[in-house]
């Protein structure tokens, strides 16, 4: 293992929805922390960046915990959309969903922050990276805004993205906008399963309800029309 490495962690990590549970947060940990951080050659098998290979006997030593904890545990992951595995007889890959997001390529491992960056700075660098991933599709100005309030975290960014950008084909930008961040709020009380799935049913759900009455008082706002700033001011009257 290369101890003179490291991995990034935000601060919106408090705000995971398992924080609070031991056993996944140090298995989430645990697998973050054991991911390659470059592609690397097992058994003449290319196990990628933000993948690692191990078996749930291997994790239950280096953890302390039962083949049955971490079972369940690598379950939840898996449902939330933070982990993803291949199972072979002999052998499990476990990939980090969103490692790229967290940790830069572009730097040198064995580099050392020599700054600390704001919590602003350190938000406008991961939404920069969304960019530089997907030039040709970017994440719209409703998700990110959604990503600077704390209401999703970076792994659910591109997934969250998606789904905005399927209800704007059908709704106004100030709907989708509103009612995301109001659905988005209402998870942050509840413990649910699939983040994802459980946003898009509740959105377009909301969406839904008396849209037709919200038609005919307010007018369609193309996404052109709207702005990051006019959109923050929009939306302080709901506050």
């Amino acid at each position: 293992m290369d101890n003179d490495t490291y991995i990034r962690l935000y601060r919106s990590f408090l705000n995971w929805q398992f924080y609070s549970d031991r056993n996944v947060k140090d298995v989430y940990l645990h697998c973050l922390l054991s991911a390659n951080f470059k592609p690397k050659n097992w058994k003449g098998e290319i196990i990628g960046r933000g993948s690692f290979v191990t078996t749930y006997k291997k994790l239950s030593e280096e953890l302390g915990m039962s083949p049955q904890e971490i079972r369940t545990a690598i379950n939840k992951l898996i449902d939330s959309n933070d982990l993803t595995k291949k199972t072979t007889n002999k052998y499990t890959i476990i990939t980090v969903v969103g490692y790229d997001v967290r940790q830069n390529s572009s730097e040198e491992t064995t580099s050392k922050p020599t700054k600390r960056a704001t919590n602003k700075q350190v938000k406008v660098e991961v939404v920069k990276k969304i960019y530089e991933q997907e030039p040709k599709e970017p994440i719209h100005y409703i998700t990110e805004r959604l990503f600077e309030n704390n209401l999703i975290n970076q792994n659910e960014v591109v997934l969250i993205d998606s789904v905005i950008l399927e209800c704007l084909e059908l709704y106004n930008a100030v709907d989708v906008a509103i009612k995301s961040e109001y659905v988005l709020k209402q998870m942050s009380t509840k413990q649910v399963a699939n983040r994802i799935s459980y946003f898009k049913t509740s959105l377009i759900t909301n969406l839904n309800k008396d849209y037709q009455q919200s038609q005919i008082k307010n007018e369609l706002v193309s996404n052109d029309d709207v702005d990051m700033d006019e959109l923050d001011e929009f939306l302080t009257q709901f506050k």
